[in-house]
Order: C-alpha cells, then structure tokens, then sequence
C-alpha cells in the first residue's frame, strides 16, 4: 500500500536510509543518522509543501519517496529532486516501481 508519509515511520524509514549510508555512496553522507533527524527532515519536506510518500507491506515501510527543493538559490527555485529508496531486502519486489 502507498500512502502518505506519518512521522510513526521515521524509525523505518531510518533503517532503509542508513542502509544506503553504511553501504554505498548514492547518498554523498557518511555517517548513519537516528530517527530524530529523520523525522526534522521528513517535517522540514512537508512544510516546504512537498510530497513524502511510503510503501508499506503488513504495517511495515519497505520503501518511500520524496521531493524537495534541489538548491537554495533562487535560480534553482523551480527545481526539484526526487528521492526513492527501498528496503535492501524488497529491492526486487517491484516496490521502487
């Protein structure tokens, strides 16, 4: 099921965003973040306005999607980033689709 994102999912969404830290370098971070950093970011992409969306299968996220701004400077101002990770272990399901 596909919804809209709750801050209850932070932790989840931690584990498959760490994931991604700890194990390649897609994300351009190096050191794993908790679950209140999550749930500031998550906060900071639905005030801006933007869609926050997970995956979840029998109650668990096994995958989400974002967009937010891609720069700050206004030249930027109509530019986006979109943001899909999931579940290592779902990585073959289809979910990402």
């Amino acid at each position: 099921m596909i919804r809209g994102v709750e801050i209850r999912d932070a932790a989840d969404i931690t584990a498959i965003y760490n994931y991604y830290i700890r194990e390649t370098i897609i994300t351009f971070e190096t050191e794993e973040i908790d679950t209140a950093e999550m749930e500031n970011r998550i906060k900071k992409i639905l005030d801006a306005g933007y869609p926050f969306i997970v995956h979840e299968e029998e109650g668990i996220v096994t995958g989400y999607a974002y967009v937010r701004k891609w720069r700050e400077r206004i030249s930027y101002n109509n530019t986006l980033e979109t943001s899909i990770y999931v579940d290592k272990d779902k990585k073959t399901k289809g979910t990402g689709k």
